[in-house]
């Protein structure tokens, strides 16, 4: 009996330290979350996840048009344009208050669900808690558990506030990452690439040219290296 209780106090010590892990369990028990978070589509938490995602895009969409009005700053103050620079100024003020709204927006709504996220997961493990003898079981038989009423309130608050807190930058990391990896590719490769090809090939076209009247002999070379560095920049390409 004694080497018996040894054991089993070594065992609670052991699955007292046993530390969480990113596995099928965990995935398991969070999408069992889900479901009681989002019991249904036309529940007031899934219109509010939406309203969220649709506040969220957008918002980056102003916050790109926002980005991009410095560099139109530079051709309106070189030109001494008044006209264009007071609206291109009141166009910045519009989205600069847009953004404003929009980021406001978006934190009321992370609040909203945080606040109607944590009613609904502690009023379904009250029901559990307070079914049949479960309260009996986890305060009295159950020595590894300490102070579950304590463990529902604070977890599910913690649990809540990290995911509102979570729920609108997971939603527009893959929407910002393709749209400024698309934005990128447009801008800096597409349209430089082919303008610097063009240059090149009229400058080395001019080149041999003149090249051509000095040394003829050299100017066939100087044709034929300039024609292979361009075709391999577009195979690359």
């Amino acid at each position: 009996m004694p080497q018996q209780t040894v054991l089993s106090g070594k065992a609670q010590e052991q699955q007292k330290y046993i530390r969480p892990k990113l596995d099928l369990q965990f995935l398991r028990r969070f999408l069992r979350v889900m479901v009681i978070l989002f019991p249904n589509w036309t529940s007031q938490n899934v219109l509010m996840f939406l309203t969220l995602l649709f506040v969220a895009l957008f918002e980056q969409l102003v916050i790109y048009q926002v980005g991009v009005l410095p560099s139109q700053y530079y051709q309106i103050l070189g030109s001494k344009d008044l006209t264009g620079f007071k609206s291109l100024t009141f166009i910045a003020v519009i989205l600069i208050i847009i953004n404003s709204t929009l980021k406001s927006f978006d934190q009321f709504i992370s609040n909203l669900m945080y606040v109607n996220w944590r009613k609904t997961l502690t009023e379904y493990l009250h029901s559990l808690y307070f079914n049949g003898r479960a309260y009996y079981i986890l305060n009295v038989l159950r020595e590894d558990i300490d102070n579950p009423d304590q463990r529902i309130s604070q977890d599910v608050e913690r649990f809540c506030r990290q995911l509102s807190t979570m729920a609108s930058k997971l939603l527009i990391t893959p929407f910002t990452l393709c749209y400024y990896t698309y934005q990128c590719f447009s801008r800096l490769i597409m349209y430089p690439f082919k303008s610097n090809f063009l240059i090149v090939a009229d400058s080395g076209w001019k080149y041999n040219a003149n090249m051509k009247e000095r040394c003829p002999y050299l100017a066939p070379m100087i044709v034929q290296r300039t024609m292979t560095f361009l075709h391999e920049s577009l195979i690359e390409f």
